[in-house]
């Protein structure tokens, strides 16, 4: 594609009015934008403003691209690339933004990990919570809210199950309140 740029050589006369000037001057900027604005088309170029919004389409973005903690809105909302850790010392329910972390269980007793029904906390299906009893002693129980089915892999059985003290499982949110728990320490 073939590109002219037009300019006019129109010069400000000495002792001519501010406003001349002024006129005269904005005319060539605003010419040159439009003459780059062209053959950055033509280039393809884009171009790259700090702190700037993303273009809404193309352009490529470089360096670490950091977003909002706030849980997933679908299975293929942005996640993490490991799993952070979450520690907790006593009985906990699960909440939205407990996906993809790791629910670390600190306590020396025994703890209650409730996974609430879909109703009440919106798990998208595909969500993958690890978790850890990191206690020396305590059993960590994972239980069932209201309406929820609780798989052990490898059984049909529907049941609360428990992680032994040093154990290590991973939940999956396979089915609308159903969920699959897999992993070492794992009855």
């Amino acid at each position: 594609m073939p590109f002219t740029p037009t300019y006019q050589n129109t010069k400000p006369v000495v002792g001519g009015s501010a406003d001349v000037w002024g006129g005269i001057n904005n005319d060539r900027i605003g010419e040159a934008f439009v003459d780059f604005t062209a053959i950055s088309v033509l280039l393809n170029a884009t171009e790259t403003v700090a702190n700037a919004a993303l273009p809404k389409a193309g352009g490529t973005v470089t360096g670490d691209v950091v977003l909002a903690d706030v849980g997933p809105g679908s299975q293929y909302s942005v996640g993490f690339r490991g799993a952070p850790i979450v520690n907790f010392s006593s009985d906990k329910t699960l909440v939205l933004t407990d996906s993809a972390k790791t629910q670390r269980m600190t306590g020396v007793g025994a703890s209650i990990l409730t996974i609430p029904p879909v109703g009440s906390v919106g798990f998208p299906v595909d969500t993958v919570i690890p978790v850890r009893n990191f206690s020396t002693a305590g059993v960590m129980t994972i239980a069932r809210g209201a309406g929820v089915e609780l798989r052990l892999a490898g059984s049909a059985t529907n049941k609360n199950c428990t992680l032994a003290p040093q154990g290590l499982g991973t939940l999956l949110h396979e089915a609308t309140n159903v969920w699959v728990l897999s992993g070492v320490g794992v009855a």
